[in-house]
């Protein structure tokens, strides 16, 4: 099977186990159906628990013959203290550091979690800007409304003096602002309501300077979901992340800096000390009917 080139790729990396394996094939085959180029999808896996490598690459290759597909076996670091594998506190939360590292030879990708089912097509999440947001922009996004005769007239105006001694002026726009915001390595779809404001309060050491820095960049009833990402992992790898983020772990002895029941969202949330970038929250996994209720009445209206 001839591949395009590798710039062409969307890349998908997802953790396996022998818990999800139909949940992942079903995944699969979704974003698979939802993308207007499949042939352009690469899906890699970093494998857990003594799974079969032939078994596992016959039943991918032989439900999506046309598809690139990679896996890898995990293989615990030294750096890595003993977990107790109780909750969150385990093995399939902490990998998820070691995914840019592992897989060396991507420089950017899209982390799903295996329960997601994909009705988009996947390329509009894997080509966002990852820039750390100043403001709000994505969290309750609307349709414009008409523009106003009078508008139309300031615009004309406004543009017509931005060429004004033969020099182009370029008039400020939400566009020209993300990106002139900082560049960060992970996006996440964020949620805002009143009960992540207890979720973060609890979920935390408020002490901890991590937590108060994180903290500056977004709304105190504001949080996000870890099972959809977005990563520059050669950013990931350049700034050495990895290694900040087992420094966190080890820190994080018997919860001193946010509680294991946070999982991988607590670690990321005090890893990214930039800054994350808030994803449209049309990329949101909503398994709570209230959640797709919520997020139909910002962006559509009542």
């Amino acid at each position: 099977m001839s591949l395009l080139h590798h710039d062409n790729m969307v890349e998908v990396v997802s953790i396996i186990d022998a818990s999800c394996i139909l949940s992942s094939c079903i995944k699969v085959f979704s974003i698979i159906h939802s993308s207007k180029r499949p042939q352009a999808l690469s899906f890699r896996f970093l494998v857990l628990d003594d799974l079969n490598f032939d078994k596992l690459e016959s039943l991918y290759r032989g439900c999506f013959p046309e598809i690139h597909v990679q896996f890898k076996r995990w293989s615990r670091p030294s750096t890595l203290p003993q977990l107790s594998n109780k909750g969150f506190d385990s093995e399939y939360i902490y990998s998820r550091v070691y995914l840019a590292d592992i897989f060396h030879e991507v420089d950017r990708y899209v982390y799903l979690d295996n329960d997601a089912v994909v009705n988009m097509d996947i390329v509009e999440l894997y080509h966002t800007p990852l820039v750390r947001a100043t403001h709000p922009l994505t969290t309750r996004r609307k349709p414009p409304p008409k523009p106003t005769r009078g508008a139309l007239r300031i615009a004309a105006n406004m543009k017509a003096s931005s060429h004004l001694n033969g020099h182009r002026r370029l008039t400020p726009t939400t566009a020209t602002h993300r990106q002139q915001s900082k560049h960060v390595t992970m996006g996440f779809v964020f949620d805002v309501n009143e009960k992540l404001r207890g979720y973060v309060q609890n979920g935390f050491n408020q002490d901890s300077p991590l937590f108060k820095r994180a903290m500056s960049y977004i709304e105190p009833a504001k949080f996000f979901n870890g099972g959809v990402a977005l990563v520059d992992a050669k950013k990931w790898r350049a700034d050495n992340l990895t290694a900040r983020a087992e420094a966190i772990i080890l820190a994080n002895d018997k919860g001193a800096l946010y509680s294991p029941g946070l999982g991988d969202q607590g670690l990321f949330f005090l890893l990214l000390q930039e800054g994350i970038a808030e994803l449209h929250p049309a990329f949101n996994m909503r398994r709570v009917p209230n959640k797709t209720t919520r997020f139909m009445k910002n962006n559509l209206g009542e």
